[in-house]
């Protein structure tokens, strides 16, 4: 997975220049622009387990921000998705490495034009370097996360594998937010998520809701945090891209998943009671940088209004707002 990026050329790079800039861009590695993701190689290589399970729309509804609402075409399926890479190259080249998990309930956006735009929310992701150290690469998730408006953050995430099996555990602040075991996937032909036919109905349907695009609600407050500069919803493609080549698929095992709780992460509102569910499917696949070179704004929304610059009129806050 070795690079060819200018930065690695030189016999170190002067801190405040392009490949190694001052300020806030110094975490992606490199300035914007016409350089940035221009090395060799792809973004990353991922291993990820995936498992679907049903929630309520109310209960995802509580995790969209305005003006995003469940897909109600659709049962209200919320997609769990645990990952780690070794190879990140993110926007520079260099290698970097990550693990995480987040939970993604399908969506939509329906504007006053008639525009609608479907898919499955990053409503909260957690991540953690793969050895524990988070300035390995998860910082760098973070800034990427805001950007492209998913909702990240750092989570103390331990796992354990065992061929196509493993459990793991993601505590935040001194709570345990998820609790899983994923066991026995069997080996099938692998195949993009967008065209992919498997024999277990269950799996079948954790396809399907890969498929679906990736959305994040981009919101850029000001500098002083009193209103946004920028808010639109981006699509960051889907789980699989055209040009993603997949090494390994498994598909059909098992899950259990216990969601924790705190005021600022109310995981357990997805599944109050947990979640024991089949279908899972294990890929091992590249990234290729047009995955996420593909990113896109598709829809403008206002800086201003109830529940974006003031409180909604059914918000706690609002009573104290109108004094």
């Amino acid at each position: 997975m070795g690079t060819n990026h200018p930065c690695e050329n030189a016999n170190g790079t002067p801190f405040g220049t392009y490949f190694n800039p001052a300020g806030y861009m110094n975490v992606y590695g490199t300035r914007a622009g016409k350089m940035s993701m221009e090395y060799e190689g792809n973004f990353m290589e991922t291993e990820s387990y995936v498992a679907i399970f049903e929630s309520t729309y109310e209960a995802i509804a509580k995790w969209l921000p305005a003006p995003l609402e469940p897909d109600r075409d659709i049962p209200p399926f919320v997609m769990f998705v645990y990952w780690d890479t070794d190879c990140a190259g993110f926007a520079d080249g260099r290698r970097n490495q990550y693990r995480g998990c987040a939970l993604l309930p399908a969506c939509k956006y329906v504007g006053e034009d008639g525009t609608i735009v479907k898919g499955n929310l990053c409503a909260v992701e957690y991540v953690d370097g793969i050895d524990g150290d988070k300035t390995a690469g998860a910082e760098m998730i973070l800034a990427m996360g805001g950007n492209k408006g998913c909702n990240k953050k750092l989570g103390n995430i331990v796992a354990k594998k065992w061929g196509d099996s493993f459990k793991f555990t993601c505590e935040r602040r001194g709570t345990v937010l998820v609790d899983a075991e994923f066991t026995s996937c069997k080996p099938v032909k692998p195949q993009m998520a967008s065209e992919a036919k498997v024999a277990d109905a269950k799996a079948q349907a954790v396809l399907n809701m890969m498929a679906r695009d990736t959305l994040g609600l981009r919101e850029v407050p000001n500098v002083d945090h009193r209103g946004y500069t920028a808010r639109s919803i981006v699509k960051l493609g889907s789980t699989y891209h055209p040009d993603n080549k997949i090494f390994y698929m498994a598909a059909g095992g098992t899950c259990n998943i216990k969601f924790g709780h705190l005021e600022t992460d109310p995981v357990d509102l997805f599944a109050p009671e947990g979640v024991s569910v089949g279908g899972v499917t294990h890929v091992i696949k590249d990234n290729p940088k047009t995955s996420w070179l593909g990113c896109e704004e598709v829809v403008k929304l206002p800086l201003t209004g109830p529940g974006i610059d003031e409180p909604a009129p059914d918000d706690p806050a609002y009573e104290d707002y109108k004094k």
